[in-house]
């Protein structure tokens, strides 16, 4: 984080003093002309770090909408979004395509905001880290395999810096095991498609009721995260609790 300090400077332009002596050959002095009118802001100036689109966004569906012409370096990954429909929402670009004279935009925001079946007006861009009212975390759903019984309570959160997704997970109450693996599923974006890229974060776990340390992983071009313990992800006891309590991923998309 970085700040500017600067002094201020005044520029003070005297001109001549006295009243303008009028004799025999020696002309009135002119009158000063009118100052000019001061230029119009230009569309799409930043305020608070966004940037007025000046475009039209159009519904496509819960998480698309579209925009003419081929704005696909503009609507990059990660780029902060901000829109009115049905309500002020925020999102994050995933990805962006054109075809045909039309950029189809996907954006996230969790299960905090989805996109309404309804017009879109006043939409904003933004680059910077911290547009004002953006918020710092996203919630997201996760789907479970390897249970009979979800856990529940479950906290999933998410943040997006640049093209690297943060994820951080807790859950307060253990469910029940019914398989030797666990799986979250439906993460907020998928993994970059990487050969053999696989990226991993520190957990804590509870397995028929015993707590340890754990990790968890995603795997290249998936959106599951894969929890595991000791030596693997398939160790897990068939019966019992089973949780994963505590944990924090970052992966590429």
């Amino acid at each position: 984080m970085s700040h500017t300090t600067a002094a201020n400077r005044i520029d003070r332009f005297a001109g001549p003093t006295g009243s303008p002596i009028e004799d025999e050959g020696q002309g009135a002095q002119g009158a000063q002309g009118a100052q000019g009118a001061q230029g119009a802001a230009g569309a799409g100036a930043a305020t608070d770090g966004w940037t007025a689109a000046g475009e039209t966004w159009t519904y496509a569906s819960a998480s698309t909408f579209t925009v003419a012409g081929d704005l696909t370096s503009k609507y990059s990954k990660g780029l902060k979004i901000k829109l009115t429909n049905s309500g002020v929402k925020f999102f994050y670009v995933v990805s962006s395509s054109h075809s045909v004279g039309t950029t189809t935009v996907t954006i996230t925001g969790g299960s905090d905001y989805t996109l309404a079946n309804a017009a879109i007006t006043l939409p904003y861009w933004a680059n910077v880290d911290a547009p004002a009212s953006f918020p710092d975390w996203f919630n997201f759903t996760p789907g479970f395999t390897g249970f009979s019984a979800n856990p529940t309570g479950t906290i999933a959160k998410f943040r997006i810096t640049g093209t690297t997704c943060h994820i951080a997970l807790r859950q307060p109450n253990s469910g029940t095991s019914n398989a030797t693996s666990f799986t979250l599923t439906s993460l907020p974006v998928t993994a970059k498609n990487i050969a053999s890229m696989a990226w991993i974060g520190a957990a804590q776990i509870e397995n028929a009721g015993t707590v340890n340390e754990g990790y968890v992983a995603v795997d290249s071009n998936t959106s599951v995260l894969l929890v595991g313990f000791g030596s693997g992800v398939t160790g897990w006891t068939a019966s019992g609790s089973k949780a994963c309590r505590i944990a924090h991923i970052s992966y590429e998309f």
